[in-house]
C-alpha cells in the first residue's frame, strides 16, 4: 500500500511538517532516531531529502526536535500509525470516530488515540 510518512511527537501530537514522503519510512525512522542529536543543534535547517534520502519537498528546523527534546518521536505514516505504538484500528465509544490507537504497543487496557 502506498503511504507518505513523517516524523511526529506522539506526546504532543504535532508533526514535523514532511509532505508527500511516499514509501518513505526508513529515512524517516532514522530522521527519528537522530531526534536526541538534533536537539543538541538549535536553529539548523535540514534537507531531509539529501540527508535522509526521503522524498517530498521541504526541509525541517532544528528547533523542531529542540521543543520536543525527551518526549517520543516516532515516524508515522498519512494514516496516524506509529513506529512503536499499538496501531489497531479503533472506534470512539462516545463519538464512533475511527483512530489508530497511539498508546505504547504492549499497553494494557483499551485503546485511545495517544
Amino acid at each position: 500500500m502506498s503511504r507518505d510518512w513523517s516524523v511526529a511527537c506522539l506526546d504532543c501530537d504535532d508533526d514535523v511538517g514532511i509532505r508527500d514522503a511516499n514509501h518513505a519510512e526508513e529515512g524517516c525512522r532514522k530522521l527519528a532516531s537522530d531526534a536526541p542529536k538534533l536537539a543538541l543543534m538549535p536553529g539548523l535547517i535540514i534537507d531531509y531529502r539529501a540527508t535522509y534520502g526521503i522524498g517530498g519537498y521541504g526541509t525541517v528546523s532544528t528547533d523542531w526536535f529542540v521543543r520536543h527534546a525527551g518526549h517520543r518521536i516516532r515516524a508515522r505514516d498519512e494514516y496516524g500509525e506509529a513506529d512503536g505504538t499499538c496501531g489497531k484500528d479503533a472506534k470512539c465509544n462516545c463519538c464512533e470516530r475511527r483512530f489508530a490507537c497511539g498508546r505504547d504497543a504492549e499497553h494494557g487496557g483499551e485503546c485511545a488515540p495517544r
